[in-house]
C-alpha cells in the first residue's frame, strides 16, 4: 500500500516538476539579456524583472536626455545674455557718438542761422576764379549733405540695434520658457520613476534588487558612451584612410546607370582585420542596416545617408542595450561626439554617390561621374 501511494505521488510530482522546469527555463531565456548576472530564479519574477528594468531604464534615459537638454539650454541662455550685454554696450557707445554728432549739427545750424543764407552766398561769390568757386561750393555742399547723411546713418544704426535687442530678448524668453517646461517634465518623470519603483517593490518585495540592477545598468551605460565614441572614431578613421579593399566596392556599368555594391561581409572583414577595433558585426536587411557590438551587448538599427558625395553616414533609428530598448535621446547621445562614417572616396575614383538602397546582405549605390 505504501508503494502504491508513493507511485501515485510520483505520477503527480514528476509532471509538475517538468512543468516548473520548463517555466523556469522560458523565464530565464526571456530575461537572459537583461544583466550578465541575472539573479531571477522563477518564471513569474523573471517576467516582472524584465518589464520593470525596461520601464525603469527607459525613464532613466528620458531623465538623462532632459538633463542634457537643460544643460545645453543653460549654455544658450548664458550666451544670449552676453550677446545682449555686448549689444547694449555697443548701443551706449553709439549713443555717445550720436549725441556728439547731434550737438555738432546743432552748432552748425546755429552758425548758419546767425550768418544767414546771404553769408554763404558771399563766401561763394568771393571766389577768385571758377575753380575756387566750385571748390567752395562743394565744401559747403559736403558740410550740409554729409552731416545729414551721418545723422541718418547713426539713427538707422540705433534702430537696427534696438530691433536686434528686442529679438534677442524674445529668444531668451522662449528658451527660458522651454527650460521651465523641461524642469516640470523632469519632475514628473522622477515622480513616476519613484512611484513605479515603490509599486513594484511592494508587489515583488525586491526593492533592493531593482535598485541594484538599475544602478548597474546605468553604470554600464555610462561606461559604454566613451567606448562607443572611440570605436566610431577609429572605425571612421580606418575607412577614411582608404583601407577599403579594391574588391569591397564592386562597380557595375550599364547603358542607363552605374551602380556600386558593398556587402556586409566586406565590412565585417575590414573590421576583423584591424586589431584596434572591437568586434563589430554589420548586417544589412531590406531597408535597414544593423550594427552589433557583442562585447557591449549593443545593437543599433538604422539607415545610411550620403554626405559630401562620397561618405555614407549611419543614422541610428532604434537600438537595444542588454536587450533593453534605447530612447531617441540615448541614441543621439551615443553619436553626439562622433558619427559613424564609411568614406568611399579612395575606391570611387572620379565618381560621386547619388543614391543608396539597403538590400539583403549588401548596399546598392547609384554613382555618377564627378
Amino acid at each position: 500500500m505504501y508503494r502504491t501511494s508513493l507511485r501515485k505521488s510520483l505520477l503527480w510530482i514528476f509532471p509538475a516538476a517538468v512543468l516548473c522546469f520548463v517555466l523556469m527555463l522560458s523565464g530565464i531565456v526571456a530575461g537572459k539579456e537583461v544583466l550578465p548576472d541575472n539573479k531571477v530564479t522563477t518564471a513569474g519574477s523573471a517576467q516582472i524583472n524584465m518589464e520593470t528594468l525596461e520601464k525603469l531604464f527607459s525613464l532613466v534615459q528620458k531623465i538623462e536626455g532632459m538633463e542634457n537638454e537643460q544643460t545645453e539650454l543653460s549654455k544658450d541662455i548664458e550666451t544670449l545674455k552676453k550677446e545682449i550685454e555686448e549689444l547694449k554696450k555697443a548701443m551706449s557707445e553709439e549713443e555717445i557718438v550720436y549725441s556728439q554728432k547731434k550737438e555738432n549739427l546743432k552748432q552748425f545750424l546755429q552758425v548758419y542761422q546767425r550768418m544767414g543764407p546771404g553769408s554763404y552766398l558771399e563766401i561763394i561769390l568771393a571766389s577768385d576764379d571758377l575753380a575756387d568757386f566750385l571748390r567752395r561750393l562743394n565744401i559747403l555742399r559736403d558740410i550740409t549733405g554729409n552731416t545729414g547723411k551721418l545723422l541718418d546713418q547713426i539713427q538707422s544704426s540705433r534702430e537696427k540695434q534696438s530691433a536686434e535687442t528686442m529679438k534677442l530678448t524674445e529668444k531668451l524668453g522662449l528658451i527660458q520658457d522651454k527650460q521651465q517646461r523641461l524642469k516640470d517634465a523632469l519632475a514628473s518623470e522622477i515622480q513616476l520613476k519613484s512611484g513605479l519603483e515603490n509599486n513594484l517593490a511592494a508587489l515583488a518585495g525586491e526593492k533592493g534588487y531593482y535598485q541594484e540592477s538599475l544602478a548597474e545598468m546605468k553604470q554600464k551605460w555610462d561606461d559604454l558612451k566613451p567606448f562607443f565614441a572611440l570605436t566610431v572614431k577609429e572605425f571612421s578613421r580606418v575607412l577614411e584612410e582608404g583601407n577599403i579593399p579594391p574588391g569591397a566596392l564592386k562597380l557595375t556599368a550599364s547603358f542607363f546607370s552605374i551602380t556600386a555594391t558593398m556587402s556586409d561581409q566586406s565590412l565585417n572583414e575590414i573590421v576583423a582585420g584591424d586589431p584596434r577595433l572591437p568586434q563589430m558585426v554589420f548586417s544589412f536587411h531590406p531597408g535597414e542596416a544593423e550594427i552589433n557590438i557583442p562585447e557591449k551587448h549593443l545593437v543599433l538599427k538604422g539607415i545610411f545617408v550620403i554626405q559630401e558625395g562620397h561618405i555614407l553616414q549611419f543614422q541610428a533609428q532604434s537600438g537595444t542595450f542588454y536587450g533593453l530598448p534605447l530612447e531617441e535621446s540615448s541614441l543621439a547621445e551615443l553619436f553626439r561626439k562622433e558619427q559613424l562614417k564609411i568614406d568611399c572616396k579612395s575606391v570611387l575614383g572620379g565618381y560621386t554617390l547619388n543614391s543608396i538602397e539597403i538590400r539583403d546582405g549588401s548596399l546598392k549605390l547609384s554613382v555618377i561621374p564627378g
